[in-house]
């Protein structure tokens, strides 16, 4: 290895860590703003929103759907299963409540949100 071969890497590798920072506050934000959404009633319910009008529990094909459809209705579920899955690994507690309040069903669910506590 030469000098311009030195030279040559440490840019590169200065580079690829100046991205990964950035993916990384990028992330950050992303679930920050997730978890902000999901903490208020107001959040909750366009989440909820949000999830259903991906359709996630609705069947991606349906009889006489051409090809462009599929696509389409495939992305849309895709988006959705994203937002559930986030919402699961990063603010499980709100999406439980999400569930529960999501079509207007209001129910006090504080009481099963709370960690088991051991009585000896």
């Amino acid at each position: 290895m030469d000098d311009t071969d030195i030279k040559d890497v440490e840019p590169r590798k200065r580079k690829r860590e100046y991205r990964d920072e950035v993916e990384k506050e990028r992330h950050r934000r992303y679930v920050d703003g997730l978890r902000a959404a999901a903490a208020t009633a107001n959040g909750r319910w366009f989440l909820w929103g949000l999830i259903k009008a991906c359709g996630i529990g609705q069947a991606v094909y349906q009889s006489g759907d051409e090809d462009r459809d599929l696509w389409i209705l495939q992305g849309r579920k895709d988006i959705g299963l994203k937002i559930q899955e986030d919402m699961t690994q990063y603010c499980i507690h709100d999406y439980l409540r999400m569930l529960i309040q999501g079509d207007g069903n209001r129910v006090d669910i504080e009481p099963l949100l709370k960690e088991p506590t051991n009585a000896g």
